[in-house]
């Protein structure tokens, strides 16, 4: 009908804003979406079409540009995104009677490559590294750590990325929290590994809308990340850092592991980033943590504290390559710098 076909023509117009957005400046299209739904207005419905128009470009970048290029056309926002929509599943001819239709304000040009396009998405012609949407930069790096294995472990990463939850045991425990969220309605379950985590097959859901996150009672974070705190075996009383703390979803992991007690230290190079993790520290319900500002160099208050922790955690600047199935975009970005640059880096922490 015209109001789902307006709807539709909608999400596509502020899919391909974001998408010119980001080319112009660079940023996650998670944040460029965020900050699109509070400026607009938009409503959950709306948000999550036009999140999944540009995942559907986002997680098949490299594949689509592949085709663009075959096709004889460069790739840029607008191009991509109607290649996406044509080489969707179903993808019409002329968008008329699809679900996924073409916008009607195409070109005669556009209407030529777009009709010579046609689904399956994935040739057998298509080069390995577009088909495995790996980056041009981190495509040798990837066959020399893999060899055999290599298409394997990217495919892996070209999967969507399950949304998991850390239960916060300040204030519940995994059975009560994954009890709350499966009586809501969600598909949720254990975590396989960490013994505090609940997963939920999708990412597409309402943060606000899953029990228990607003209150501080679950946290969003990866199983991952998870296991990487549990491991420090963090004990109440002790005297802990987590020496690359950001925005703090670990501390808080250790924070719990503590339960409250002893001394657990946030720092981080980045005075803003500390500062946002103090509402979350407040919801959480943490009160044995302080901060500080590392100061590059030689810094006095550390060195006057040398061998004073019982135990450190660092989780130092990488690849970023672990975020890709989360963060399709990010592969494409390269906001990270190369590892050549990382390594003295990762050495001085």
């Amino acid at each position: 009908g015209k109001p789902a076909a307006q709807a539709q023509a909608a999400a596509q117009a502020e899919a391909l804003g974001l998408l010119e957005l980001q080319a112009k400046c660079g940023a996650p299209l998670d944040a460029l979406l965020a900050q699109r739904v509070r400026a607009r207005g938009l409503g959950p419905e709306e948000r999550s079409s036009v999140a999944a128009l540009l995942e559907g470009v986002s997680r098949r970048q490299g594949r689509i540009d592949a085709r663009l290029r075959a096709a004889g056309v460069t790739p840029a926002p607008r191009s991509r995104l109607l290649a996406s929509l044509r080489l969707s599943d179903g993808g019409a001819g002329d968008g008329g009677d699809c679900g996924v239709g073409l916008p009607e304000q195409t070109t005669a040009a556009e209407r030529r490559w777009l009709s010579s396009l046609s689904p399956p998405l994935e040739g057998a012609e298509m080069d390995a590294a577009s088909r495995l949407e790996c980056p041009s930069w981190a495509w040798e790096r990837f066959r020399a750590a893999y060899g055999d294995g290599v298409d394997a472990e990217l495919r892996a990463l070209q999967l969507d990325a399950p949304l998991d939850l850390r239960v916060n045991t300040l204030k519940a425990t995994r059975h009560e929290a994954l009890t709350a969220i499966r009586s809501a309605g969600f598909a949720a379950e254990r975590t396989p590994y960490s013994p505090v985590g609940i997963r939920l097959p999708s990412r597409a859901v309402a943060l606000g809308a899953i029990p228990g996150l607003r209150e501080g009672v679950v946290d969003p974070q990866d199983e991952g990340s998870q296991l990487v705190a549990l491991l420090l075996g963090a004990k109440p009383g002790e005297h802990v850092v987590d020496y690359c703390a950001g925005a703090g979803g670990k501390t808080l992991a250790l924070a719990a592991q503590m339960r409250n007690k002893g001394r657990l230290v946030a720092m981080d190079v980045d005075h803003a980033r500390l500062e946002r993790g103090a509402p979350r520290r407040k919801k959480a319900g943490v009160d044995n943590v302080q901060t500080h500002v590392i100061e590059q160099g030689k810094d006095k208050w550390l060195k006057r504290r040398k061998r004073t922790f019982d135990r450190v955690l660092v989780d130092a600047p990488c690849s970023g390559v672990g975020a890709w199935r989360r963060n399709p975009d990010a592969r494409w970005l390269r906001r990270t710098r190369p590892i050549e640059e990382l390594l003295p880096v990762q050495a001085d922490v």
